[in-house]
């Protein structure tokens, strides 16, 4: 396995992971004194994880065979399943799980994240 397809793999939970802990850290500072710091904070972290969410999906793009825009746009080879060893056939296979996953991954974050618009963090 490349290293590209390890972080997409791995990029999503961790993003995820992160800001759930963080989130949890912020709204505990909430409940002592809620400020527009500490709400601009919880906003920031969400954009943060799912910007890395976002890029570390894009790891994934060669080994499906889409388009690139580091090759100007050319159609990039994908990555043959009949080639020479188990590992070359796994690699498509991983990349559409680490694209559902971090899919998956970015939608709880979104979702983790709009509730502290409408929610207050401690009643």
């Amino acid at each position: 396995m490349s290293k590209a397809l390890g972080i997409a793999l791995v990029g999503g939970v961790s993003a995820w992971t992160a800001h759930l802990l963080l989130s949890y850290l912020l709204a505990d500072l909430g409940c002592r004194g809620d400020s527009w710091m500490l709400l601009a904070g919880r906003h920031a972290l969400t954009l943060v994880a799912a910007a890395s969410v976002i890029v570390v999906t894009m790891a994934v793009r060669p080994f499906l065979g889409g388009q690139s825009s580091v090759t100007g746009g050319a159609r990039l080879p994908a990555v043959s399943t009949q080639a020479v060893g188990p590992s070359m056939t796994v690699r498509p296979f991983l990349a559409r799980v680490a694209l559902i996953l971090n899919g998956m991954f970015l939608f709880a974050i979104l979702l983790a994240g709009v509730t502290s618009v409408f929610l207050v963090p401690c009643v």
